[in-house]
């Protein structure tokens, strides 16, 4: 029994040449032991295949190249065996002639896995057993489908790295894993997966350039960190099997904020992926179905449904790697297609069903429906006011929607420019960063309302009810909103302290709004008890309502005219046609407002004789009688005084006595009054010969004569 070596000479039978003294065998394949070929060794009388032997020479296990080399078939299924493979050869039982067989007792490495270099045939074989527990020949399988050798600076460094792809000789494919299938199946049944990004799997390894670079191997291969790739496969069933939906774009700059919000993972069947999607008061409520006012042309087809894997694996027959499938995600609105249009809305009646439908009814519930409305389902050629984010007049717009109260202190209003053509961000729920930024930054608010409060001290409300009583958790108070100008707030409110600029700021009720105060009535949704007013064919209207009936009751038309209505539905019209300011006294009493054609016309006063008493005054010596207007005329020679004789009556209340005094020449004449006549000061005479001035007074029916009114400019 001899200990050999597998080697090989430059020919068989011929000497090789001595190794140099004290040399070891080693597998970097010294000059003294070629590469074994075993594939080119001739085949015994058996038709096995050979391989070369030498002998071991000494304790360092090198070859004794004295002799010439010795072939030895092969094991048939056995593999071929690496140059210094030791092993013994024995003669075999045949009595007529020596066949002798070689027995690998150790490889210079336990296992062989060839990736860098070398005969791939040559690598250790894993082998399945037949039910006679017998090596099976068609379930045999070499090392490097399963394991690399990844050289560090030193052999004790070398380590092992699992084979995803191809192996580095090309013959075969790593990266599988077996198991039984999830889900129902044949008991004992197993099912093959691949692993690997570039069969569908979901490693990846990742690129030669790959940010995640962390050192080389001695063969200079990159060692990255090992990826999960943005295709791999989350599986619940046999339906909602599929990638995550990663978008490829980069995610906007995001304010925390203090309230946490569920996130949820759900498959979402459309885009065969499952979708991130959290939950939120806010919705976007999609408009209408829409027609174009253009004839849509037909547009090309989308993009195909999301290729299927290969059922055998991808280098069967000859065929590339399967790459990952792509995810489709449905294109939203944007600026820039001038083809967009809203799609057609299903006509099922489940299809805006929040819950409660099942599947077989149609019901692809909220979210199915703003999808479907906002997916790209057709095409057209609408005009350019009607793409997206675009005004027109004429097109429905989705709009955020909330079922909650809303608690806010403050609102601000900042618009958005209008006009048709000119992008509308507003109706459009997915403008994209430039827009919102655009917007944020380049619109400037122009009104705010801020919610007060009877504010006690610095952190303290005045509250009807207190926290916990009633329907809101902070309890509530006096108070209201106050709408205010932008520079403006509760600290400041008066223009007048704001040490800048003050926008004029304007609360409008539109055409057919009007403002109200009272109750409404919930089934008519219409004023029920209270007061209406706004705008009515260009006047000012204020209604007024009693259990649901309203009825104008005050006008203010674009003249300046008021108009009030009477019991009797007639309406009543203060007008005027001055053309300068005005003003119109009433005195302070109770009474009814005369016209002029209730003024009876002037009559002389019964007797009519006047007397003139010392100093030119005049005293009114008769007294009026039954008439209700009385008029007394004096030409002034000088300043003088006028009253009522103190002998007669001082007439009856609401008599009313108009005095009319003419200047004799050009020049100012004071007329004072005695003291049964109360007027508000003396009356003076314009400087213009023959100017009459007037002075009314009307009896108080006790004492006196009180004056009404008087004209000093003179006519």
């Amino acid at each position: 029994m001899t200990d050999f070596l597998v080697g090989a000479g430059a020919s068989k039978g011929a000497a090789v040449s001595p190794p140099a003294t004290g040399g070891r065998y080693d597998v970097g394949r010294p000059a003294s032991v070629p590469t074994v070929d075993a594939g080119a060794t001739p085949s015994t009388a058996s038709g096995a295949a050979t391989v070369g032997l030498l002998p071991i020479i000494d304790g360092g296990y090198g070859p004794d190249s004295r002799y010439s080399v010795l072939d030895v078939p092969i094991r048939p299924g056995g593999g071929k065996y690496p140059v210094g493979t030791v092993g013994i050869m024995l003669a075999a039982s045949k009595e007529k002639a020596q066949e002798n067989l070689f027995f690998p007792t150790q490889t210079a490495f336990s296992m062989v896995a060839v990736n860098a270099a070398g005969d791939p045939s040559m690598a250790s074989i894993v082998s399945d057993l037949t039910k006679e527990s017998e090596i099976d020949p068609t379930r045999t399988a070499r090392l490097q489908s399963a394991w690399w050798v990844v050289k560090g600076s030193k052999p004790e460094e070398n380590t092992l790295a699992w084979q995803l792809g191809k192996s580095g000789r090309g013959d075969v494919y790593g990266g599988m894993v077996i198991d039984s299938p999830s889900g129902s199946g044949p008991m004992g049944s197993k099912v093959l997966a691949c692993v690997s990004v570039n069969q569908g799997g979901f490693l990846d390894v990742g690129s030669a350039s790959d940010k995640h670079f962390l050192f080389a191997d001695a063969d200079g291969h990159r060692v990255n960190r090992a990826h999960i790739g943005t295709g791999a496969l989350f599986r619940l069933d046999n339906v909602m099997d599929g990638p995550l939906a990663f978008e490829a774009v980069e995610a906007p700059t995001v304010v925390c904020g203090p309230n946490n919000i569920p996130v949820h993972l759900g498959w979402d069947a459309k885009l065969n992926a499952w979708r991130w999607w959290a939950e939120s008061a806010f919705q976007i409520v999609p408009p209408p179905p829409w027609i174009p006012t253009e004839t849509p042309t037909p547009k090309p087809p989308k993009p195909p449904d999301e290729p299927t894997i290969p059922s055998e694996p991808p280098w069967v027959g000859g065929g590339s790697p399967a790459q990952p499938p792509p995810i489709y995600l449905p294109p939203y609105a944007d600026d820039e297609d001038p083809n967009w249009k809203y799609p057609d809305l299903p006509t099922d009646p489940h299809f805006f069903d929040l819950g409660g439908s099942s599947p077989a009814d149609g019901a692809v519930g909220f979210q199915g429906a703003v999808d479907e409305i906002l997916a790209v389902a057709g095409g057209g050629t609408p005009s350019a006011s009607s793409a997206p984010g675009h005004q027109t007049t004429d097109r429905p717009s989705p709009v955020a929607s909330t079922h909650l109260e809303i608690s806010s202190p403050s609102i601000a209003g900042q618009p958005v420019a209008t006009g048709d053509g000119i992008p509308d961000i507003k109706s459009n729920p997915t403008p994209g960063a430039e827009a919102l930024a655009a917007y944020a930054y380049g619109c400037p608010v122009t009104v705010h309302m801020e919610a007060f409060g009877a504010q006690n001290a610095l952190d303290s409300f005045l509250r009807t009810e207190q926290p916990g009583i009633g329907r809101w958790p902070s309890g509530s108070g006096p108070g209201g909103w106050q709408v205010l100008c932008p520079q403006a707030s509760l600290l400041l409110q008066d223009p007048a302290s704001i040490n800048r600029p003050v926008s004029p700021t304007l609360f409008v009720a539109g055409p057919n709004v009007s403002f109200g105060s009272g109750t409404v009535d919930r089934t008519t949704g219409a004023m029920h008890d209270g007061w209406s007013w706004g705008e009515d064919a260009g006047a000012l209207t204020f209604t007024d309502y009693s259990i649901g009936v309203g009825s104008d009751e005050f006008k203010l038309t674009p003249a300046g005219d008021v108009a009030f209505q009477a019991g009797t539905g007639d309406w009543g019209t203060l007008t005027h046609a001055i053309t300068g300011s005005q003003t119109w006294t009433f005195p302070d009493q109770t009474g009814t407002v005369a016209l002029t054609s209730d003024i009876p016309a002037p009559s002389a006063w019964y007797g009519g004789a006047a007397l003139v008493e010392p100093g030119g005054g005049n005293t009114i010596a008769t007294a009026p009688t039954t008439e209700a207007f009385y008029t007394y005329t004096l030409t002034a020679t000088g300043d003088q005084t006028i009253d009522m004789d103190g002998a007669i009556p001082h007439g009856s209340l609401g008599q009313v006595i108009k005095f009319l005094v003419q200047s004799d020449a050009a020049a100012a004449r004071t007329i004072t009054f005695g003291a049964w006549l109360a007027p508000t000061g003396t009356l003076v005479t314009p400087a213009v010969a023959g100017s009459v001035v007037a002075i009314d007074f009307a009896s108080d029916g006790v004492s006196q004569w009180v004056e009404n009114s008087r004209q000093t400019a003179g006519v």
